[in-house]
């Protein structure tokens, strides 16, 4: 009978799986980040769309206008402080006292669809939760009616939804470093928004409810900044 004896793995074979086994390493390393980020967009978007219920009930129970940007504490009983519209629609359906969502602490220790997953923890805050209403829309608006409607003015203004032209190109909600944005020239080349854009692009809410992801060039490109634009 001939004896066979079992080959052990030589020197060069042992090196080629080490090194097979760092390349693996170093791209799941590499792509790990990239991955998770995706993940938190698209956690992102789905906080957007459950926002679009809870937009359109609050404008059935308001007489079809949105909540403000900001609603001012003079014009709320709310301890002096200034109220922006995702406290004002997490108070809505959470049913408890709007002061507890005024407060620092209280978007610190509790889970929203209003925080949104790629906001940088640090700077979590009632002003400061990822997401910005379009504080432009009430000034566009009142252009096309031959009116006007300063930024500072129309932060404070709800939208009538049935004073709107063009819902479905009308912007309403972004990722977002404030409580509301208008995109205007410095603000759109800002690097803020970095931690929110994913392989260039940012989502978009639209007043008709629907999203797209779209870079901050083609927002600008395709004048959503200025929309509603008055009839020629």
């Amino acid at each position: 009978m001939i004896k066979t004896r079992n080959r052990g793995f030589t020197l060069v074979e042992i090196l080629v799986v080490i090194a097979i086994l760092a390349v693996l390493a170093g791209a799941t390393a590499f792509m790990a980040p990239k991955i998770l980020r995706k993940g938190r967009q698209a956690g992102a978007i789905e906080n957007m769309k459950e926002m679009t219920t809870l937009m359109v009930s609050h404008a059935n129970d308001n007489g079809n206008r949105l909540p403000a940007p900001m609603t001012p504490a003079s014009e709320n009983e709310n301890g002096g402080r200034d109220a922006y519209w995702y406290a004002v629609l997490q108070h809505e359906v959470s049913g408890e006292q709007l002061d507890d969502y005024l407060t620092d602490r209280w978007w610190k220790e509790n889970k929203s669809i209003f925080i949104n997953p790629l906001h940088p923890k640090k700077d979590l805050k009632a002003k400061s939760v990822g997401y910005a209403m379009n504080a432009a829309l009430g000034t566009n608006i009142a252009l096309t009616r031959g009116e006007e409607l300063g930024i500072e003015e129309s932060k404070t203004t709800g939208i009538n939804l049935n004073t709107v032209r063009e819902p479905e190109r009308s912007p309403v909600v972004i990722p977002h470093w404030d409580w509301f944005y208008t995109m205007d020239s410095g603000e759109s080349g800002s690097k803020k928004f970095d931690p929110y854009i994913i392989n260039d692009r940012i989502p978009v809410l639209f007043l008709d409810g629907h999203i797209e992801t779209i870079t901050l060039k083609e927002y600008k490109k395709r004048e959503l900044d200025k929309m509603p634009k008055p009839s020629n």
